[in-house]
């Protein structure tokens, strides 16, 4: 497979992104503090991962942070479309080939999380009240959408507020009520 090399956007000149991922800076002269020309040969640069997984380097002048699936996208495909960010096809944040990327939107990329099994809430076993997150213990919606929520808590949530806009005291605060409903759920799956 031949690699492919264009411009960084912003930084043509000095720095080009492979439609595989790489990012090299080329040969150039720079002018140091003392005046001295000197000049420096490119090179493949090695990245970094941020705090959530993504590949990205620093770019200079200006010391700029930059993820490389950005600047794939930006060099091959153009900037991102307005409300939209990078997508990866196959759910590997470190896959930055031209051929894994695309521009979508948040919920395609939610989805997409959900899809590969990368998405927090979809791995979760239970909610914050240790109520197990299986059926018939979810919000019918938001399982439909892959989310999976308690619904005891829903419910619990739920009274809690109508309670309040009406100025009523509830004799149980909010976890007795969802242990409540979450007994009452899981009782009719036992009974049927």
């Amino acid at each position: 497979m031949i690699e492919n090399w264009r411009s960084v956007v912003g930084f043509e000149g000095s720095y080009e992104v492979s439609d595989l991922g790489r990012v090299r800076s080329l040969d150039r002269i720079i002018i140091r503090k003392d005046g001295m020309h000197v000049s420096l040969k490119g090179k493949i640069l090695k990245h970094s991962h941020n705090p959530k997984g993504y590949c990205q380097l620093i770019l200079n002048p200006g010391n700029n942070n930059r993820k490389i699936h950005t600047l794939v996208l930006e060099a091959f495909v153009g900037p991102a479309p307005p409300g939209l960010e990078c997508r990866h096809a196959d759910g590997d944040k470190t896959n930055n080939r031209l051929n894994n990327l695309s521009w979508g939107t948040g919920s395609e990329n939610t989805l997409d999380r959900v899809r590969h099994g990368n998405d927090h809430h979809h791995r979760r076993t239970n909610c914050p009240l240790d109520h197990s997150l299986k059926l018939p213990n979810l919000v019918a919606i938001q399982w439909e959408k892959g989310y999976r929520t308690c619904l005891a808590c829903s419910r619990a949530r739920s009274k809690v507020n109508y309670a309040k806009r009406s100025g009523l005291i509830l004799p149980e605060d909010r976890k007795t009520i969802a242990d409540r409903y979450y007994r009452e759920i899981m009782e009719v799956t036992v009974d049927h």
